[in-house]
């Protein structure tokens, strides 16, 4: 699929690799569709700037989104669906 631009907002989930990504790299996603900056997704995640910058690249070659802000538009554009899948994928764990 090409770069995500304007005319391309209105593509659905399918027409993305996001159930290629890792557990890790979808809570990176999820905070990056809330708007949180590579400094407060390295707070909340307990791991380096330069880590979440690497992953941020790592998941935007999987999706094929490239271009500056590519990735924080197409995550915003998708919170709601992007959460609800997250949750399909990997549903919360019942303790005993």
């Amino acid at each position: 699929m090409p770069d995500f631009t304007e005319s391309e907002e209105n593509a659905s989930l399918s027409d993305f690799a996001v159930t290629e990504l890792t557990f890790r790299e979808w809570e990176i996603l999820l905070l990056i569709s809330e708007d949180r900056s590579n400094k407060d997704i390295a707070v909340i995640t307990n791991m380096k700037i330069e880590s979440i910058r690497s992953m941020r690249n790592r998941i935007g070659d999987k999706l094929i989104l490239k271009g500056h802000n590519t990735l924080a538009r197409f995550a915003r554009q998708h919170r709601r669906a992007l959460k609800q899948l997250f949750r399909v994928l990997f549903p919360p764990r019942l303790s005993n």
